[in-house]
């Protein structure tokens, strides 16, 4: 079969022609029909990825939607999202999951659509309702907002009920149509200087934020700390910006701000199928849309190159 795989760490994939899985007990296989690229995927590939990566070569691709082949679980032509086992990833024709790790696909969703609501989607949706424990009336920042998971974040805070949403990035111009839509101001991160960060951050919400989402670090969120209304909760799910931050206590004294560790890895599977539905819902009513482009995966390269950048939408490879 085809499949992208990493040949080394610190190399994009290659095609090549790859061994189809077996499916041991406790496992389904899988006919893919389209997978997510992911900055987790990139992160993965280098080598440095706090959760661990599989030793090279290995089939990439953290996250994918196909039809069941054999399972012992769901009838054979079930269309399930799921994350990548230790028996392979995404990015190929056929995969082999754990079980457990599957999610059924409700009818009327596309494959595609269906495929960027996993690690991006559920990484907003959880971190801003479970972890951030948003309440409706709050005013919500959104860090990073011309990415994947901050263009979902916009939108489902507004669908949480939050009052003021601002999406902030660096490049503002890829903000997607849809979280500008929802966003009540964009504000610019594109300055080195902490002070121009701050005025623009406290012109956008002069009371301040009671939710921060954080997937940047660096500068942007110590800026944001900075404007932080009392009682802020600043969840941090990623280092987009910078990987560290020498941050001043009293700026998280100040405001009795609690800054939240997250990452997607920690969400307990039963209420992760239950997110998933819950955005699956959302998106089939049209409260939440999907920027996305598809590739063939023979175009994986290209998307790889792009997904290093700002792409703006998200890049999905249909096998």
């Amino acid at each position: 079969m085809d499949a992208a795989v990493v040949p080394a760490y610190g190399r994009a994939p290659e095609l090549r022609e790859w061994a189809e899985p077996g499916a041991p007990p406790g496992h389904t296989l899988i006919r893919n029909l389209a997978a997510a690229l992911n900055p987790v995927d990139l992160k993965m590939a280098s080598g440095t990825y706090y959760f661990g990566a599989p030793e090279p070569p290995y089939v990439a691709g953290a996250e994918g939607v196909g039809r069941v082949l054999q399972s012992a679980t769901f009838p054979e032509g079930t269309r399930v999202w799921y994350e990548r086992g230790p028996l392979g990833g995404a990015f190929a024709q056929v995969t082999a999951v754990d079980d457990d790790h599957l999610v059924e696909i409700p009818d009327g969703l596309d494959d595609s659509v269906a495929a960027t609501l996993g690690v991006a989607g559920l990484a907003a949706w959880d971190a801003l309702s479970r972890r951030a424990q948003l309440r409706p009336g709050e005013t919500v920042l959104v860090l990073g907002a011309s990415g994947a998971v901050g263009q979902f974040a916009v939108q489902i805070a507004k669908v949480l009920g939050a009052t003021r949403v601002v999406a902030a990035a660096r490049n503002t111009a890829v903000i997607g149509p849809a979280a500008r839509a929802a966003a009540d101001e964009v504000a610019g991160l594109d300055s080195a200087d902490l002070g121009i960060l701050v005025s623009r951050l406290r012109a956008a919400a002069p009371q301040g934020y009671d939710v921060i989402l954080d997937p940047v670090w660096g500068r942007a969120a110590q800026a944001a700390l900075a404007c932080a209304a009392d009682g802020a909760r600043l969840v941090q799910i990623g280092s987009s910006g910078n990987e560290t931050l020498t941050l001043p206590a009293g700026l998280v004294r100040k405001s009795t701000t609690s800054i939240l560790g997250y990452t997607i890895y920690s969400i307990p599977w039963a209420d992760k199928r239950a997110a998933y539905r819950r955005l699956a819902e959302h998106v089939s009513a049209g409260r939440l849309k999907v920027e996305l482009e598809t590739l063939p995966l023979a175009h994986v390269a290209e998307a790889w190159a792009r997904q290093s950048g700002s792409p703006g939408v998200k890049l999905v490879l249909e096998p």
